[in-house]
């Protein structure tokens, strides 16, 4: 047995006001005409309210619950509902029967740095309805290759109808230094096991293509992430990778078997 309260979301002794409100605010939510629509959903929440929005039904549903008798498949109309149900939904209704233009998809190409940058790119958009309009738009923070961004109202314009959408669709060049991890930019940075050992500073390039110089800490760990953070810089990771040499002379080998023995 349905439990229209539950459905609802409220409790028995709620008023007739509050059963209203809840309703209001459900349909908004679940409407089929919306993204978070439910159809399923939608439909047994106008079931539940045809019933305990009417003194009669409701009576007779606490007696008897809804296996009792037929409710009939109640339909989200204005009969029985006390108010005019575009009420509920404002303009969603006059929208969604009015004409809607066509949607635009542009295909826009940038680096792999100006994703992380927010730059600032201006596109001319190519209307067939009415003259190009150039705008500018600011690169959402790690936006992927091949990701689609809406921009509302952007689309073609029709007349006595509302203008369709604009769609961006991005393309993202790859970088020689660096790479997205976990939706952050990182690159790797190759060091010798005597720097990753006793601390060694190199200079790296920035998201910017500034020079900067980081210090590789004491003892450390290949794989060990370090986080460049400075002020004049976008931030940005450095992945410590530790190399070993293809070749060792006879003095490299006597002083690595004196390491070896101290447990290195």
């Amino acid at each position: 047995m349905v439990d229209y309260y539950k459905v609802l979301e409220v409790d028995k002794n709620a008023s007739q006001d509050e059963i209203k409100k809840s309703f209001r605010n459900l349909a908004h939510k679940y409407h089929p005409d919306k993204k978070t629509g439910d159809e399923k959903k939608f439909k047994q929440l106008s079931e539940a309210y045809s019933v305990l929005s009417n003194k009669e039904k409701k009576d007779k549903y606490d007696t008897v619950g809804s296996g009792g008798f037929d409710f009939g498949s109640a339909q989200a109309s204005d009969a029985g509902f006390g108010f005019d149900i575009s009420d509920l939904f404002g303009d969603l209704f006059q929208q969604h029967a009015r004409k809607v233009g066509n949607d635009i998809i542009m295909d826009i190409n940038i680096t792999f740095r100006e994703s992380f940058l927010q730059a600032t790119k201006e596109i001319t958009i190519p209307y067939k309805t009415k003259k190009h309009q150039s705008i500018k738009i600011r690169i959402p923070y790690g936006i992927r290759n091949g990701q689609i961004v809406r921009q509302s109202g952007l689309g073609e314009e029709i007349e006595n109808g509302i203008p369709g959408d604009l769609h961006l669709r991005f393309h993202v060049s790859s970088d020689s230094v660096f790479y997205e991890l976990n939706g952050m930019p990182f690159q790797n940075l190759e060091v010798s096991v005597t720097d990753a050992l006793l601390s060694a500073e190199y200079k790296i390039k920035t998201l910017e293509s500034k020079d900067i110089t980081i210090k590789v800490p004491q003892n450390t760990t290949s794989g060990k992430i370090l986080r460049v953070n400075k002020s004049n810089v976008s931030e940005f990771f450095v992945k410590i990778i530790i190399t070993t040499p293809t070749k060792i002379t006879k003095k490299a080998k006597e002083a690595l078997e004196i390491l070896k023995k101290e447990g290195f």
